[in-house]
This record gives structure tokens, C-alpha cells and sequence, in this order.
């Protein structure tokens, strides 16, 4: 399931830019974490005793930066079909489950603070919104959506591993 998620997700990053801009933003890019990963492994002062000589922002790192957010905006596209459509429109099995996190280190995150939303996010369009028969927990298994919940969750995880190759 993850290796589709990731294949996935990089045909999605090599779409145009304003097909990528079209979708919303859902999840959000640490660039500042992201560029000192890729600083630590691909900095050509890395092992020369003072390093201030190195100024970070080199072709490289830039160019890094820039295929890390498209990667990021490729799992938004994912996510979105998701919550217009619900997670069966991806037909990958097992997406829907609960799973453990292994990031150690998150580039990608989903923003909660919108995922309440009852206009625009996870709870959108839910015949339960707003009444005594919501649980107000996305990840219960009471709540209508906890399966879509749980295959954004597993689209985040697989941008993360995405990104986390790339160093």
C-alpha cells in the first residue's frame, strides 16, 4: 500500500505547477527541517572542522526545496480526492486502517486545526456535523469518515517517507 502512495504521490509532483496550485493546501511543509536534513547530508563543508563557510542556500539545496514542496503538493491532490470522494476513489487496499507512525522526523503534516471544519475539511458534508450524534473524534470508529481519516493519515506517512528519501 505505502509503495503505491509513493508512486502515487511523485507522478502527482511531476504535474504542472498550476494543476499542483489548484489543489488545496492541506497539509503543511516544514522547510525549514527539511532544508537542514538536506544540508547535513549533501553540504560539501560537512566535514571540514568550521563550517560557517558553507552558506546553505547552494543550487542544490534550492532545487531540493523546491521538489520537496512539489512532493508535498502532490499529496495534497491525494488528499483532496479523498475528501470530495472518500478514500475508496484512490482503490488501494488496506489505506483506510489505523497505522503506527515511524517518521522520526515529520516534513509534512496535516493541519488539524481545519480538519473540524464542517465547510471545508474532514467533517464536510457529514450528516452528523453539528448534532448530538457526532462523536467529535475524526478517529473513532463512530465518526462516518474515521476511514478517510486513517487513509490521509497513511498519505501523510508516505510523503514523509518520500521526502525523507530524498536525503
Amino acid at each position: 500500500m505505502r509503495e503505491t502512495l509513493r508512486e502515487l504521490i511523485k507522478r502527482n509532483s511531476r504535474k504542472p505547477m498550476l494543476e499542483l496550485l489548484k489543489e488545496g493546501a492541506y497539509l503543511s511543509f516544514n522547510e525549514d527541517s527539511y532544508s537542514r536534513s538536506y544540508c547535513e547530508n549533501h553540504c560539501p563543508y560537512q566535514y571540514v572542522e568550521y563550517r560557517w563557510d558553507c552558506e546553505g542556500n547552494c543550487r542544490n539545496w534550492e532545487d531540493s526545496l523546491k521538489d520537496g514542496q512539489r512532493e508535498v503538493y502532490g499529496a495534497d491532490i491525494l488528499i483532496g480526492e479523498v475528501l470530495r470522494n472518500g478514500y475508496q476513489v484512490l482503490g488501494i487496499s488496506g489505506i483506510n486502517e489505523p497505522l503506527m507512525s515511524d517518521s522520526s522526523r515529520p516534513y509534512a503534516d496535516l493541519y488539524w486545526d481545519d480538519a473540524y471544519n464542517g465547510e471545508e475539511g474532514i467533517c464536510a458534508k457529514c450528516q452528523y456535523y453539528g448534532s448530538a450524534k457526532c462523536p467529535e473524534d475524526i478517529l473513532s470508529e463512530k465518526c462516518l469518515r474515521h476511514e478517510d481519516v486513517w487513509a490521509i493519515e497513511n498519505i501523510t506517512e508516505a510523503v514523509n517517507e518520500v521526502l525523507a528519501w530524498n536525503m
